[in-house]
């Protein structure tokens, strides 16, 4: 446990932040790059519960998991596809 919280600290948070940071990380890994459901997604980083997975995710991003999903895979510009190209040309 030291070990964490020494290394934590040395980027300015403690070890629960720096955990949370890294499960958001691969949660969003996982939403975005792999084609689980919301409520697998929320079992692969350790979460018993889908809606707490979505109230821990929402409060860490601004966005329950469906949402953040579907703005990361459409993009900018709100077209499926590359941010900011239409893939309708």
């Amino acid at each position: 446990m030291r070990t964490l919280a020494r290394a934590s600290s040395s980027v300015g948070m403690d070890a629960k932040e720096f955990i949370d940071q890294r499960v958001v990380l691969e949660a969003k890994r996982l939403l975005v790059h792999g084609d689980l459901t919301v409520a697998q997604c929320a079992r692969q980083v350790d979460f018993d519960d889908t809606a707490n997975f979505g109230k821990f995710f929402e409060r860490q991003v601004g966005l329950p998991p469906g949402v953040f999903r579907h703005s990361e895979v459409l993009g900018a510009s709100g077209v499926a596809g590359a941010p900011g190209q239409d893939s309708r040309a």
